[in-house]
């Protein structure tokens, strides 16, 4: 009797821990991002991590790390990073958490992105030398968010 209710409480769990994990799931199917401590993120050179947003006149970003110092832009999502909208003031060498960054318009509802740019040394930006970083296979170091 004892192995038919450890049996029936072993295939209550595993039917439990189904469900749980199942709903994790995104609406498209693929799982969603899990909201864990951004160590792995923080441990890279440079890195960035922006929430969605509900405000459509400020975005806040989380936290940005950068091995030089540089800027956070906002660029409007044209199939990618496009138009900058807004930017960082100078952001120093290392971490920098909760920030707000003010925009030159209000944002509507959609995709946007932040991106991390480096200084060319004279410390006002200026998109057209101061480049996006780059990780170690080349790529932007960027964030996509939504805006609701």
């Amino acid at each position: 009797m004892k192995k038919v209710i450890l049996i029936v409480l072993g295939v209550a769990l595993l039917f439990v821990s189904g469900v749980f994990f199942y709903s994790r799931l995104a609406p498209d199917g693929e799982k969603e991002l899990m909201k864990l401590p951004f160590s792995s993120l923080r441990a890279a050179k440079n890195a960035i991590d922006v929430p969605d947003q509900k405000s459509p006149v400020e975005v806040r970003v989380n936290f940005a790390v950068m091995a030089e110092g540089g800027y956070v832009a906002i660029h409007d999502d044209e199939a990618g990073p496009g138009k900058i909208l807004g930017y960082s003031v100078y952001l120093p060498p290392g971490e920098t958490q909760d920030f707000p960054i003010g925009l030159s318009v209000k944002l509507t509802p959609g995709y946007y992105y932040a991106v991390l740019h480096s200084d060319d040394g004279d410390g006002a930006f200026d998109p057209a030398n101061d480049a996006p970083l780059r990780d170690d296979r080349g790529n932007a170091v960027m964030d996509r968010f939504l805006v609701n």
